[in-house]
């Protein structure tokens, strides 16, 4: 969970879905942290963060959060990972991006960051929160923006609709 506080900007914060406890901070610097996710196996907390001066980027073995690791190169944001836990995504502009990940040990050893592909995929809302997903098998479910401007069409009460048209008799 996100949460933003006056003295420290965005802050990654743990939550409790049974209500265990109040929300804690878990990241909470001068800088912009957001976009967090566990690796599917729970060692390393992932995340996006403007430290630097642009979005990146990073990783830090969890519970302990005590040392960081740059993921990305030349800016990156809206993180996820692969669901083997071997592969980090994360987007760099219009440009989808992947890094090999080995966290077995106590240090991950990351690859360089490669390209998977580019087009002018939509950003959706947050900076940090993907709007695409990876499924299991590795594709890729993104929005893809009409350079035309698009349109988007949203029919409320739709099953009224349908109702009264299949009330009406059918012509012989």
């Amino acid at each position: 969970m996100n949460r933003t506080q006056p003295e420290t900007s965005q802050d990654v914060f743990l939550l409790s879905l049974s209500g265990a406890f109040d929300p804690k901070p878990l990241l909470g610097t001068r800088a912009y942290e957001g976009g967090a996710q566990l690796s599917p196996d729970g060692r390393w907390l992932a995340y996006a963060s403007n430290e630097s001066g642009q979005f990146e980027i990073y990783v830090r073995p969890f519970p302990a959060l005590d040392r960081l690791w740059q993921v990305s190169e030349g800016g990156g944001t809206q993180l996820r990972w692969s669901a083997t836990g071997r592969e980090v995504f994360y987007r760099g502009g219009p440009t989808l991006m992947a890094v090999s990940f080995d966290g077995r040990t106590s240090e991950p050893v990351m690859g360089k960051p490669q390209t998977l592909f580019r087009d002018e995929y939509d950003l959706g809302l947050g900076v940090t929160i993907p709007n695409y997903d990876v499924t299991p098998d590795g594709r890729f479910l993104m929005l893809r923006r009409d350079p035309s401007g698009g349109h988007l069409r949203i029919v409320l009460n739709w099953t009224e609709e349908l109702k009264r048209l299949m009330a009406k008799p059918s012509a012989p």
